[in-house]
Formats: structure tokens, C-alpha cells, sequence
């Protein structure tokens, strides 16, 4: 190999090296925390359960299932942010996100008066800050 060659291949991999360095790759950001409210909801389905709701960031649509499984649909949540009153983690596993058990209880948009869960891999929020276990 000569001179020029070693020159141009001792640059290349410079370059090379400087550029996995220098270059910053796209940051990652914890997910924001569901945010508990003063506000309190009741399930009429399970009468007299009462619970603090915390508002999510969630996909949308989204489905509400009847069950923390997905055997069956009951509604939609068709806003990006909604409230949920309670989660439970001991759901039908959906093998996603921190949380691959955790379904959170929430009143459907669509159709109204509809009561479920969604699975935890649909809200973008940690859903930690959801203070209360479902039914307990």
C-alpha cells in the first residue's frame, strides 16, 4: 500500500470514527406522568366504587375492552388524553412497555356510558402515578 493510499485510508477511518462520535444519535425521553387529579369518579357497574381519576396521554383511537383481556371490545377512546380511575395488573399479558400485564379502567367515549380497560402499551404517560388498584 503506499504513501497516498495509507493517507487516504487513515482519513476515511477518522472520519469514520469522529462521525460515531461527534454525532449525537436521537435523545430519548422518559414518558411524562399520568396526572392525579382531586377529582373522583364512580363506577355505577360496581356500585359503591369511588376513585381519584388521573388523566393520561393515550393513542387514539383506542379500544376499550369489557375485561383486562382483549376477548372483548365494549368501545373506543377517540380523544389523546383521557382519565382513568384505576389500573390492574394482573391483565391478560400483552408483552409491551414496562408494564406487560397492566390494563387501566376508564369510561369509553364511544359508545357512551360504556365502562373497560385499556391496555397499558396504548397510554404514552407512566401510568405509576394512577393511585388506585382496581377494585381493591
Amino acid at each position: 500500500m503506499s504513501r497516498s493510499q495509507r493517507i487516504s485510508a487513515l482519513a476515511a477511518t477518522s472520519v469514520a470514527t469522529f462521525a460515531m462520535i461527534a454525532l449525537p444519535t436521537s435523545p430519548v425521553y422518559a414518558a411524562s406522568a399520568c396526572v392525579q387529579t382531586n377529582t373522583y369518579k364512580t363506577n355505577p357497574n360496581h356500585p359503591p366504587y369511588t376513585a381519584r381519576i388521573a388523566y393520561c396521554d393515550n393513542v387514539a383511537p383506542t379500544t376499550v375492552y369489557s375485561g383486562a383481556t382483549f376477548a372483548e371490545p365494549a368501545g373506543k377512546l377517540t380523544t389523546s388524553r383521557s382519565w382513568f380511575m384505576c389500573f390492574n395488573d394482573h391483565g391478560e399479558y400483552h408483552g409491551r412497555g414496562p408494564h406487560p400485564t397492566r390494563w387501566l379502567y376508564t369510561k369509553a367515549d364511544t359508545p357512551a356510558n360504556t365502562w373497560g380497560y385499556v391496555p397499558d402499551f396504548r397510554i404514552y404517560s407512566e401510568t405509576d402515578t394512577v393511585a388506585t388498584r382496581c377494585f381493591s
